[in-house]
């Protein structure tokens, strides 16, 4: 059994506790209202619409490494996501070195923290000379902090 005073100790520490549940359930609806619109419904369900729009969605760091890839992304440029995490914007697909141009693009565009875009050789056999044109926008969390790019 315990002693009078470990209990209370016990009972204090419950108390905090509970004080702290609600203040993060406070903080996760905050969250919820600021990643959902009226206009969109939740957010899982915009992203799932988005990725359907383009032949591939992909996340960055603040850097331009690649910190995530759809499924859809994955299949057209015919690598997993291990392969292809941690990998570099201007070598993205592992195939010969973009020009010094597109180069200089990328790197403007992420040390600007701007929305830019550009063009890789399409790996896919099905669009042998084709191109992938990328579209990076930047990404801010609900604080506006800068996360990286989309």
């Amino acid at each position: 059994m315990l002693s009078e005073p470990s209990c209370e100790a016990l009972q204090h520490l419950l108390g905090e506790r509970d004080a702290e549940i609600m203040a993060l359930r406070s903080q996760l609806t905050v969250s919820q209202l600021a990643v959902t619109s009226p206009y969109l419904g939740d957010l899982p369900n915009f992203v799932a619409q988005m990725q359907g729009l383009f032949v591939g969605v992909i996340t960055t760091t603040l850097q331009g490494h690649l910190t995530w890839a759809n499924s859809r992304f994955q299949v057209r440029c015919g690598h997993r996501l291990p392969k292809l995490l941690g990998r570099p914007l201007n070598n993205l697909l592992g195939g010969p070195p973009l020009d010094d141009a597109t180069q200089a693009l990328i790197a403007t565009g992420l040390t600007g923290y701007e929305a830019f875009q550009f063009d890789l050789p399409d790996p896919c056999p099905a669009y042998a000379n084709g191109w992938l044109r990328v579209r990076m926008q930047p990404a801010v969390c609900v604080g506006g902090a800068r996360v990286g790019q989309v």
